[in-house]
């Protein structure tokens, strides 16, 4: 699903310099399993020292597909491993990422009314800048 939302992120909004990367960071090492039962926790741990990248691994995809340069201002793009990579086919479909798009549209709409959202952000973002402008 964030492959589908960041490519079209992308296409929506890519001509406003906007754009969007996707990435697996792969099988992080991380306090993920913090909350499984007692009894789970050694073989947790076995397997997370077997299988699983440090953090310190984990995050270089993230840094690269952030910080290369060939990569600037260019969307749609899926990473893992620290390398362009093909998404699953339904990740590439424009219709489908539409589709997602718009419920996703249609689920915040209802939970939260667009008019009084962008009234009440605009505000806000005025408030916080005027705030800093007088410090």
């Amino acid at each position: 699903m964030n492959v589908l939302f960041g490519n079209e992120l992308t296409r929506r909004y890519k001509d406003s310099g906007v754009v969007s990367t996707s990435l697996h960071p792969g099988f992080v090492q991380t306090e993920f399993l913090r909350d499984v039962p007692d009894w789970l926790v050694p073989i947790s741990q076995a397997v997370s020292s077997l299988f699983a990248r440090s953090e310190f691994e984990g995050a270089k995809t993230q840094i690269m597909a952030a910080t290369a340069p060939e990569y600037e201002n260019v969307g749609g793009l899926y990473f893992d491993s620290c390398a362009p990579r093909q998404p699953n086919k339904l990740a590439l479909d424009e219709g489908l990422a539409a589709a997602f798009w718009e419920k996703s549209e249609e689920a915040i709409q209802k939970e939260l009314p667009v008019q009084a959202a962008e009234e009440g952000v605009a505000a806000e973002e005025e408030h916080v800048f005027e705030d800093a402008v007088e410090a």
